[in-house]
């Protein structure tokens, strides 16, 4: 009888064990498929997809108490962010040889320095509808509370 009683123990550890294996291997599988995917900035940015956002393009900088963005300078007077990013006078991140506007996630080209105006702005319809989002790629619980 001890002998059965150990046999049943050592199967259910057995089928716990599997299963507990069958769980590493998932996660594993979902943290590749997280690293794989890309990043969410379309280049160049699309005013039909509705997906650009002036964060994806400004520097490392503060704001002032009403909300106005802080331009740096460096010793020789260049706009810069806080970590040495030249920015232009709006803080957007810029290339410093072509003058073209950074994303500031992967350093790719989003504006042309052809496109960007004489006060250093993104072409419209971007700086209009600086803070677009896509609705219909949000996902969430909502939660009401009934008075």
């Amino acid at each position: 009888m001890s002998e059965n009683v150990l046999s049943e123990r050592e199967k259910r550890l057995n089928q716990e064990d599997e299963a507990l294996e069958a769980e590493i291997v998932m996660s594993e599988e979902l943290i590749q498929d997280f690293n794989k995917r890309a990043h969410p900035v379309e280049m160049p940015p699309s005013a039909d997809h509705r997906t650009f956002n002036v964060n994806d393009i400004l520097g490392e900088l503060d704001r002032d108490e009403r909300g106005n963005i802080i331009v740096l300078q460096d010793s020789q007077g260049n706009n810069c962010d806080k970590t040495g990013h030249y920015t232009n006078i709006r803080g957007y991140l810029q290339d410093p040889k072509t003058g073209d506007i950074l994303e500031n996630y992967s350093q790719q080209v989003l504006f042309n320095a052809a496109d960007i105006d004489e006060k250093g702005e993104v072409p419209a319809p971007f700086c209009v509808e600086k803070f677009n989002f896509n609705p219909h790629d949000l996902m969430g619980d909502l939660d009401f509370q009934y008075d």
